[in-house]
């Protein structure tokens, strides 16, 4: 299975303030652990930037923004869709 991965579920797995911390953790252990079965999850770059950004300017928590930017660009079971200017225009 592919699975795109939003903003909002980035976010509630790595704060664990979230009001949804706990679904996305229960989320997170089933693919890791098979319980969904996955082949592959896909973030895009204006998804990366946006939780990114969320984490370092309204949670202002710099290293975990650092943290989580580094464990999607190192995952072996993420791959980063670019927003090129033609896939935008449509």
């Amino acid at each position: 299975m592919k699975i795109f991965i939003d903003t909002s579920a980035i976010i509630a797995y790595f704060n664990a303030d979230d009001r949804f911390h706990g679904e996305a953790e229960g989320i997170m252990r089933d693919l890791t652990e098979g319980g969904i079965p996955l082949t592959r999850l896909y973030v895009s770059d204006y998804v990366f930037d946006e939780a990114v950004t969320f984490i370092e300017c309204v949670l202002r928590d710099h290293a975990l923004a650092v943290d989580v930017g580094e464990a999607l660009l190192s995952s072996p079971f993420t791959t980063m869709l670019r927003v090129e200017e033609e896939v935008f225009e449509e």
